[in-house]
């Protein structure tokens, strides 16, 4: 399951993710992305993962997913995540240094930390 979470900054987008993902989860969050990257332009990115059990073969392949992660590229700030397993943390890590997207990675309970770091310098996108 894929849940919005609300907040204060419009350029915050912020996603709790439980148990296992499946495609209508991807297909509801890419919507929600897509359309932030064509409302505001550049925007941060936060995932809270909680008892995460995995994703679908449906959700990995999803057209949309596929769209909206390319398009990152362009239009994402920062991106941080809250919780990921070890595998999924080197991935991200990784990743940061290959892409002009500010990635990282924050411990489980650590949420307060990554919204800080994804508030550093984001008065710059709420103009």
């Amino acid at each position: 399951m894929i849940e919005r979470i609300e907040g204060e900054r419009p350029t915050l987008l912020a996603f709790r993710i439980e148990g296992r993902i499946e495609q209508e989860d991807v297909e509801a969050m890419a919507r929600e992305v897509l359309a932030a990257f064509e409302e505001r332009g550049e925007v941060d990115i936060l995932i809270t993962l909680h008892d995460w059990d995995g994703i679908s073969a449906g959700a990995i392949f999803n057209r949309e997913r596929i769209e909206a992660q390319a398009r990152a590229v362009r239009h994402v700030r920062k991106y941080a995540v809250v919780g990921p397993p070890d595998w999924a943390a080197t991935l991200i890590n990784g990743f940061d240094r290959i892409l002009p997207v500010d990635a990282r990675t924050f411990d489980s309970g650590d949420e307060a930390a990554a919204r800080a770091w994804l508030d550093e310098g984001a008065e710059a996108l709420d103009r």
